[in-house]
């Protein structure tokens, strides 16, 4: 799936944020240093998590004489920048970011961190969920940080640490480099593998397990104190906003207001009770109904998972193992049973690993079937 997220460094937003108070102020323009001329680097991390396969572009409005600087992160324990006076331009960890010159030489700006570098991320340094460390410098104002990805249910990682043991890697014994053509784990094999097995899930299953932000559905009131999302489980309730026809009134609830069941996306309006009327006698005029009507309640919400479950997880990560093995068996055989010269036969009835292959399959279905019980429903 592809996502977009955008982190806006404004007033109101700074829960959203770790950063010391006494050093970074945020107003309407954005987030910038309390005292420019400091000689500090103070930074920002977010709180809100986005789970990442792959990453696509960062990029940011901001202003003033001098730029801000980052490092990223996929669990906001180790701290990556992008090296390029190796040999071999590489992310490699931040290990020291003290002093002004350490925080410079260790992090980079966003116009650095171009798509060929964040191509980079995934191999080097691994999925996971994405985080940031901006360093304020001078009197550079940040607006906000636009992030695309894709987000997937497996990873070059996961796919690699089940297949490893099944030697499908081939190195130049020269060279020591692996050879593309008969390396079945490469990197731009399992790009290419790692969609397929979310397009199967989600056929199987006529469902997704990403992260969705900020949907808005529209439900004809049903008369009765609860209504179910169309989608599930419910993360966050933004609002529920219920308009009554007949008195042309409208009321929006708030997620304090509210009694919420996030598995099954259930939402509960809240009891009836003289204290709750005394300030706004108004609010009787809709009770604790979803009043009638025709798309006249409005849920705004997030739903899914910031990480696929454990088990949509493997499945995902089996499943392109067993492409993996077919791509293999096609490699050997070329497409033939069996070959013979100079007194030699070769006979490939039997595929390499067909035993594994078969046993990945049937834990494969066995997920699907339960998941298909569990959880598929009509609207």
């Amino acid at each position: 799936m592809d996502g977009t997220y955008t982190w806006q460094f404004v007033t109101g937003n700074e829960s959203n944020y770790v950063y010391d108070s006494t050093k970074i102020q945020f107003t309407s323009n954005g987030a910038t240093q309390i005292n420019p001329a400091s000689g500090e680097a103070p930074y920002i991390i977010n709180v809100e998590q986005v789970s990442y396969t792959f990453i696509q572009s960062l990029s940011t409005i901001e202003s003033g004489s001098e730029q801000f600087r980052i490092q990223i992160s996929n669990d906001n324990t180790q701290w990556y920048y992008y090296n390029t006076s190796l040999a071999t331009p590489a992310w490699v960890e931040a290990t020291n970011n003290e002093t002004i010159p350490e925080i410079t030489a260790q992090s980079n700006t966003v116009n650095q961190l171009t798509k060929s570098v964040l191509e980079k991320v995934a191999p080097e340094i691994g999925s996971g969920i994405f985080y940031f460390k901006i360093y304020l410098f001078g009197n550079v104002l940040v607006n906000s940080l636009t992030f695309t990805y894709q987000q997937y249910y497996a990873s070059i990682q996961s796919v690699r640490n089940l297949m490893n043991p099944y030697g499908l890697r081939a190195r130049d014994p020269n060279t020591g480099e692996y050879c593309d053509d008969e390396d079945f784990l490469s990197d731009t094999k399992l790009i290419g593998y790692i969609p397929m097995a979310d397009a199967y899930i989600n056929q199987e299953l006529q469902q997704d397990f990403y992260y969705h932000k900020d949907v808005v559905e529209f439900h004809d009131g049903n008369g009765k104190a609860s209504m179910t999302t169309y989608y599930y489980p419910i993360t966050k309730i933004t609002h529920v906003i219920m308009y009554n026809q007949l008195l042309q009134a409208m009321r929006t609830f708030l997620d304090t207001e509210l009694i919420i069941q996030p598995d099954w996306g259930e939402i509960f309006l809240p009891p009836i009770y003289p204290a709750f009327l005394s300030d706004k006698p108004s609010r009787a005029i809709f009770g604790n109904i979803f009043v009638p009507g025709k798309r006249n309640i409005e849920i705004k919400y997030d739903w899914g998972y910031i990480k696929p479950p454990d088990d949509i997880g493997l499945i995902a990560t089996k499943y392109i193992g067993t492409q993996i093995l077919n791509a293999y068996w096609a490699w050997i055989t070329r497409g033939i049973q069996s070959r013979s010269f100079d007194g030699y036969s070769e006979s490939y009835m039997n595929k390499p690993f067909g035993d594994i292959y078969e046993q990945w399959m049937k834990e494969i279905n066995q997920i699907l079937n339960w998941r298909r019980r569990q959880f598929q429903r009509a609207i």
